[in-house]
């Protein structure tokens, strides 16, 4: 019984350790998107090269960060946490997202003389608005849903953590009370014969030698 009710107190943990690490990585996820905007509307503004640079760095990160949330989620699918699959497709829209603003962001970078650019301004709205306010919408939902879900599976873990100490100190008591009970048994089935014994030999010192004690043990 101890076992099994430790073995669902630590399950619960590793559960609170994986949302935990989740609402990291999703953050991580949304920081890094946000971010990858910035070189292309600065460049649009500037016409300074040095944010291509920016541009490739902010792209590695965002990459890094989906192979990070894709390889969460299948670690959080053996732990049996709903939403994993609604998480999955939120995860596609996303990254359907990010290619978009990946594609129009390079196209911007490539303008020479992107100052006042008309087609640079309108590939700038598309990307804010079409591609990007979505993708963070997503990612905010999602980002609150396992704040929330971080808060229950808490509450649930420390709940198991009570309920173990409740039934192990609960065993304890009543192995206690068994042990006692059995000790006054055994105790009295040990004495029993002893004071015949006594009895009988203050009947035999007393006189009474036709006395017998009836004892089997």
């Amino acid at each position: 019984v101890g076992y099994y009710i430790l073995s669902t107190s630590h399950r619960a943990l590793d559960k609170v350790e994986a949302v935990a690490e989740e609402i990291i990585v999703i953050g991580s996820l949304q920081h890094s998107l946000e971010h990858v905007l910035m070189p292309a509307n600065d460049y649009l503004i500037t016409g300074d090269r040095k944010y291509i640079d920016d541009f490739n760095v902010s792209s590695k990160r965002v990459e890094e960060a989906f192979k990070k949330t894709d390889e969460l989620l299948g670690h959080l699918d053996a732990f049996g946490l709903p939403h994993v699959e609604e998480e999955r497709k939120s995860l596609k829209d996303i990254k359907t997202a990010w290619l978009n603003i990946k594609e129009l962001s390079l196209k911007i970078l490539s303008i020479p003389n992107p100052i006042g650019n008309k087609d640079g301004a309108r590939m700038m709205e598309e990307m804010d608005y079409r591609w990007a306010a979505p993708a963070t919408e997503l990612i905010d939902k999602w980002h609150k849903g396992h704040v929330e879900e971080y808060k229950e599976i808490v509450e649930l873990a420390e709940k198991a953590r009570r309920t173990s100490w409740v039934i192990m100190g609960s065993a304890g008591t009543l192995l206690l009370i068994l042990g006692a009970g059995f000790a006054v048994f055994y105790s009295g089935f040990f004495v029993r014969p002893i004071k015949k014994l006594h009895h009988g030999a203050d009947a035999i010192a007393g006189g009474d030698f036709k006395s017998r004690v009836d004892i089997k043990t």
